[in-house]
């Protein structure tokens, strides 16, 4: 029913609804177009259904249509793990695959936005473990790993157009069974905190030899400007006394 219809119709139009039920929308008494006046979250409720009444004060004919409200899904809602963010895992190193562990984070949107894939913080790690998007992790190949490694593990859903990542990643120690005091929770952080600041302290004495080489190569060009500049003031001053001689 188009504007010019509706305007020479004299309706209207008022929804009915349950007081105690919060309703977003809000019904134009004179066209019956609905509009959204709050915020809506597929999350909190999927859809809404009422009825709008109806009333031609032209022929005096009541009218009631129910109405449904789908509410689309949007991605935001990013990927949380079930388990504990940190675990130990204790294998005998062999020659066939090894099964690890399986992981498994939810997420609270529907269809893609709600579909997760896990990936391997460190993509070396491909190269000699497998992570499906089921959540197991399989040690395909065992040659030449050395333990205790450290495994860090990040969800992140299908969602279109962008997508939204775990704001916690999954951490696995994966420790040889026969040397359990090599891996233990406080060795293992120790370790890894030793490393971390050992980088950190390279990275910025990389970084203080750049800057005082950089100061240097100027204080040099300053210094040897400085010094044929006196040289060159020098020359001139000798040059005008051997004339005055002369004189």
């Amino acid at each position: 029913m188009n504007d010019c219809l509706l305007s020479s119709i004299p309706a209207s139009y008022h929804p009915i609804k349950e007081d105690s039920l919060p309703f977003p929308f809000s019904v134009d008494t004179n066209t019956g177009k609905i509009k959204v006046i709050e915020e809506l979250d597929r999350e909190i409720q999927a859809f809404y259904t009422f009825s709008i009444y109806s009333f031609n004060h032209k022929t005096e004919q009541p009218n009631q249509a129910e109405i449904q409200i789908n509410i689309l899904d949007k991605n935001d809602h990013y990927p949380i793990f079930d388990d504990s963010h940190e675990q130990y895992i204790y294998i005998s190193i062999n020659h066939h695959q090894i099964f690890i562990t399986n992981i498994h984070a939810t997420d609270a949107d529907i269809g893609l936005n709600g579909q997760i894939d896990y990936y391997f913080a460190d993509k070396d790690l491909y190269a000699y473990f497998h992570l499906y998007s089921n959540g197991s992790v399989i040690l395909y190949n065992p040659i030449h790993i050395y333990l205790p490694i450290r495994l860090e593990i990040y969800a992140r859903d299908q969602g279109y157009p962008k997508a939204l990542y775990s704001k916690e990643n999954m951490v696995i120690y994966l420790c040889d069974i026969f040397k359990r005091n090599e891996c233990s929770s406080s060795t293992l952080r120790r370790n890894f905190y030793l490393g971390s600041i050992f980088i950190m302290i390279s990275i910025i004495s990389f970084l203080l030899i750049i800057i005082l080489c950089i100061f240097w190569n100027l204080f040099l060009r300053e210094h040897l400007k400085q010094k044929d500049h006196n040289q060159s003031y020098n020359c001139r001053i000798e040059g005008r006394k051997n004339l005055g001689n002369k004189l």
